[in-house]
C-alpha cells in the first residue's frame, strides 16, 4: 500500500491529520480535500422535558462513549447514543453501575433521515474521540444543522470545531472537563445558538459539496499535470508512436 501511494501522482486525504500522517511515510504529492455534510439538516425541534445531548457513532473504546457516560453523572441532561458496536453491552452496563441509566436512549443505527431528526432535537452534540480521528465527519453534521459540538482536541477534529466559536474543545479522555463544557453551553441558550449560526457559516465556508468537488477537481488537475511530466508529456500534446508528439483533440 505504502508503495503504491508513494508512486501515485497525487494522494488525496480529506484532513490535515491525515495529510501529516502521509507526509511522515514519504508522499510528497498530497492535497487535502475537505469532506462535507452528506445529512440533509431538518428544522429545529423543542426538548420539551430536559436538554439534549447527542452521541453518534460506533460504539467503540476509541470513540471515547465510555468517558461520556462517566461524564454524564454530572450533566443534567438526557444523553442520546445513536451507533452500535462490540462495546454496547460493556456501555449499558457501565451506565447502570455509575447510575445514569434512566437518562440514556440507545437508538441503535439510524438512517439518515432518522439521525436528522436527532440532530435537530439535540443542544449540544459530543465528539469525545480518544484517538487522533481522520476527521470526525459527525461533527461537521452536527454544525451544518446548526448545533455546538463539544469535542476533543485531536486529529482532524480540530480543522472545523474552533474552540469558543463553534463549539467547545476538551483533552481527550478527560471526563471532568468534558462534563464542564457540557454544562457550560447547556446553561447558555443564546451562547449555544450564537454557536450554531457560526458552525452553519463554517460549514457553508469551508466544508460544501460545491467545494469538496472543485478541490477534487483541481487534484485531478495537479495529479495529470504530474503525470505528463513524469512521461515526457507537453500541455499540449502527448507522445506518440515513436515519441512523436501528437496534438490533443
Amino acid at each position: 500500500m505504502l508503495t503504491a501511494l508513494r508512486r501515485a501522482d497525487l494522494v488525496v486525504c480529506y484532513s490535515s491529520a491525515v495529510d501529516r500522517h502521509l507526509a511522515v511515510n514519504g508522499m510528497v504529492r498530497r492535497k487535502v480535500v475537505p469532506y462535507f455534510p452528506t445529512i440533509v439538516p431538518k428544522p429545529s425541534t423543542r426538548h420539551a422535558e430536559r436538554p439534549r445531548v447527542l452521541f453518534a457513532g460506533r460504539i467503540e473504546a476509541v470513540k471515547g462513549i465510555d468517558v461520556l457516560i462517566r461524564a454524564a453523572r454530572e450533566v443534567d441532561a438526557q444523553f442520546v447514543i445513536c451507533g452500535d458496536g462490540r462495546r454496547l453491552g460493556r456501555v449499558r452496563a457501565l451506565a447502570r453501575s455509575v447510575g445514569v441509566e434512566e437518562r440514556i436512549c440507545f437508538t441503535g443505527w439510524l438512517a439518515p433521515e432518522q439521525l436528522a431528526e436527532e440532530f435537530a432535537s439535540a443542544s449540544v452534540v459530543a465528539v469525545p474521540s480518544l484517538w487522533p480521528e481522520p476527521l470526525g465527519g459527525v461533527g461537521i453534521e452536527a454544525m451544518a444543522t446548526g448545533r455546538p459540538v463539544v469535542a476533543s482536541a485531536t486529529g482532524g477534529i480540530v480543522d472545523w470545531l474552533v474552540d469558543g466559536v463553534t463549539g467547545l474543545c476538551v483533552a481527550p479522555g478527560d471526563e471532568r472537563a468534558l462534563a464542564q463544557a457540557l454544562n457550560e453551553l447547556l446553561a447558555d441558550s443564546q451562547r449555544r445558538l450564537a454557536m450554531g449560526v457560526a458552525g452553519k457559516d463554517r460549514v457553508a465556508a469551508c466544508f460544501s459539496a460545491e467545494q469538496h468537488v472543485a478541490a477534487l477537481a483541481e487534484g485531478y488537475r495537479t495529479a495529470r499535470s504530474a503525470w505528463r511530466a513524469a512521461h515526457g508529456v507537453s500541455a499540449v500534446g502527448q507522445r506518440g508512436p515513436g515519441g512523436a508528439l501528437a496534438q490533443e483533440t
